[in-house]
């Protein structure tokens, strides 16, 4: 009777991590990936889920961090981390950017451009897509993706007069 009472507890404890699909073990390692400018801190775990092997990843740089789960591989839930990093990315202060300011008129118009990647396959074949910000004397943002980091601003600042017909005269 104990023995019975001893496999039908140890078969509710198996059935409960089964059912929670909990991390039953994993397994992390970190390293640094060099991404263009920016050193990328990328946390990979193996896990033990729902009896299955799969893996979680966690990128971070710049101080924006950015959660990848479940994938079949180590690696790739690698590079959809650092994918949605890039894709997340999008401050004067991150290392995948570049600030500058437009004289306009006698406004300053602050711009930016950044780099991301569209998807794995993108990032893989060294082809970002670079998203051109700017900021109107109002705090108002503009943003355009474009192949061209030069385009993407400048079709920000299009986007922006267009959105702000005005300014043009309060800033000349």
């Amino acid at each position: 009777m104990a023995r019975l009472s001893s496999v039908l507890l140890l078969a509710l404890v198996a059935l409960a991590l089964f059912v929670s699909g909990a991390d039953a073990a994993c397994s992390c390692k970190k390293q640094d990936e060099t991404v263009g400018p920016c050193k990328v801190e990328v946390d990979v775990c193996g896990c033990v889920t729902r009896f299955h092997w799969k893996y979680k990843a966690t990128a971070s740089a710049s101080g924006v961090s950015n959660d990848h789960k479940w994938s079949d591989s180590g690696s790739g839930a690698a590079k959809d981390a650092i994918v949605g990093l890039f894709q997340k990315m999008n401050a004067a202060n991150t290392c995948n950017c570049q600030t500058g300011t437009i004289p306009f008129g006698k406004c300053q118009i602050q711009s930016r451009g950044c780099f991301f990647f569209a998807n794995e396959s993108a990032m893989d074949n060294k082809q970002p897509t670079y998203r051109g910000v700017v900021i109107a004397p109002n705090g108002a943002n503009y943003e355009v993706d474009n192949a061209n980091a030069e385009t993407a601003v400048q079709a920000a600042m299009q986007a922006m007069l267009q959105a702000q017909p005005g300014l043009a005269q309060t800033c000349n």
